[in-house]
């Protein structure tokens, strides 16, 4: 197996995934990225970002509530 090179759906960039990625990802069953680490990155903080906000509101509905 060799190393591959992605073009990232996001920002359009080539990230190269290597061959021990490769393995790893095909030894857990996972399909191969889609995004660069940067993207990955960041769709990781607008989600952990978009779940405080959700817990935040939540809580503040509760809060209420009980007053």
């Amino acid at each position: 197996m060799s190393d591959k090179m992605i073009t990232c759906l996001d920002c359009g960039a080539e990230f190269n995934f290597t061959a021990g990625e490769q393995e790893w990802f095909m030894a857990r069953q996972l399909v191969e990225p889609k995004y660069c680490k940067d993207c990955r990155n960041k769709r990781r903080e607008r989600r952990a970002k978009k779940e405080n906000q959700k817990h935040y509101k939540n809580r503040q509905e509760t809060e209420q509530k009980a007053a």
